[in-house]
């Protein structure tokens, strides 16, 4: 019972564990990080300036309100999963003031569940309507447009910059572009006029939005001028300054305990189920149901029969010859064996060596074995016979192996 208690409860933690959904409010809540070896990871780009960048890049971990230093790079890859608060915002906005560069992908073309992106409180502090995005304007529905783009990716030419410098055409699988209304005008362009790539500034630092994070990703960054247009970004930064990737809002910005899927409302459900199944048990328990019944033993012969059985087949079949040469070759073997005789002892051997092993005389002990070796040999013996040899055998055995 206490087995079967315990695969119940380890059952109900699994279901409550996978059906766990984590918290849409913001709170905790363990992501997959965009910084990963997936083709739309950024792995690559963090490995690439961890080798041989100008900067050293740098996993944060914790909130914008904790933002510090001067000239320092921070890429925020969307969507965001964790929403960020008002004092995160305002936060944010004061460090760039400062002097510092913030780079925010879009993830426009990464087919995420809408009702799991955080992204608006910063859309809107960036001013950007992602409802009004420029779209392809053609005979070819949208879908059929994105597919097509995702599919085969496309080559932008980029518009002449400090930020595009040494860059003529990046490569991107963004089927979307930025909202016309911008603070500036793009720096990079596709065939449709549709903007992918901003700059502007806010007081002393600046802003660079990419209206998808594809261009710098694993599976895009080696393509066309991709790592030139990366690198003219970074060198925002300066020498000295850090790169950092945001994984609190995007990433999983903790890691939670084993306990964390478990609420409170799980746990007082699983405490409700153990108190059912405790007390079904005890009401239960000392009850029967039906009077004992014994099981039926199986028919079989006991020992004694299958002897009596076996004795009656030789009697009738005169075969008392093979029974005596049976009863002879156990007890040769076991003084051979116990006396540590060789296997070609004859009655003579054995009779010399368990003389001294009984109160028999050496000639007794040869007549008891030479009889039993020629009731073996003689091809019909009576039972009276036989009995006199099984007892004579059983005798010397229990005087001389036993001793």
């Amino acid at each position: 019972m206490v087995i079967l208690v315990l695969l119940i409860v380890t059952a109900m933690v699994a279901v409550a564990a996978i059906f766990h959904k984590p918290d849409q409010s913001g709170g905790a809540g363990t992501f997959a990080s965009s910084y990963s070896h997936t083709p739309g990871g950024l792995l690559a780009v963090f490995r690439l300036l961890a080798r041989h960048g100008p900067s050293v890049p740098e996993r944060m971990e914790r909130p914008w309100t904790e933002l510090g230093g001067q000239g320092d790079v921070l890429i925020v890859a969307g969507p965001l999963r964790v929403e960020p608060t008002a004092t995160e915002i305002e936060a944010l906005s004061q460090w760039i003031a400062r002097g510092n560069t913030l780079v925010y992908l879009l993830g426009q073309d990464r087919g995420i569940d809408r009702r799991a992106d955080r992204s608006e409180p910063l859309n809107e502090a960036l001013e950007l309507d992602l409802r009004r995005l420029h779209r392809g304007e053609g005979d070819e529905p949208f879908w059929l447009l994105r597919d097509l783009v995702l599919a085969q990716g496309s080559a932008f030419p980029a518009l002449p910059s400090d930020l595009t410098r040494n860059v003529r055409h990046v490569a991107t699988f963004s089927s979307d572009g930025l909202p016309s209304e911008l603070p500036a005008p793009p720096l990079l362009e596709d065939h449709a006029g549709r903007g992918h790539l901003v700059r502007y500034s806010h007081y002393a630092g600046q802003v660079v939005i990419a209206a998808s994070g594809s261009m710098f990703s694993n599976r895009l960054i080696g393509k066309a001028d991709n790592v030139v247009l990366l690198l003219n970004v970074l060198e925002q930064a300066g020498e000295g300054g850090r790169v950092l990737f945001d994984e609190y809002h995007h990433g999983y910005y903790d890691r939670e305990p084993l306990t964390t899927p478990y609420s409170r409302r799980v746990l007082i459900a699983l405490g409700g189920q153990m108190f059912l199944l405790v007390t079904m048990f005890l009401m239960s328990r000392g009850r029967r149901f039906g009077p004992l019944k014994s099981l039926r033993r199986p028919v079989r012969r006991s020992h004694i029969e299958f002897v009596e059985a076996l004795a009656e087949l030789y009697r009738r079949g005169g075969a008392g010859g093979h029974a005596a040469a049976r009863l002879y070759d156990d007890f040769r073997e076991q003084v051979i064996h116990e006396l540590h005789l060789p296997r070609t002892a004859d009655a003579h051997q054995m009779a010399d060596a368990l003389a001294g092993r009984t109160r028999r005389s050496r000639d007794a002990v040869r007549r008891i074995l030479i009889d039993a070796q020629q009731a073996a040999e003689s091809p019909r013996l009576s039972s009276r016979r036989l009995l006199a040899v099984a007892r004579q055998l059983a005798h010397l055995s229990k005087e001389v192996l036993a001793s």
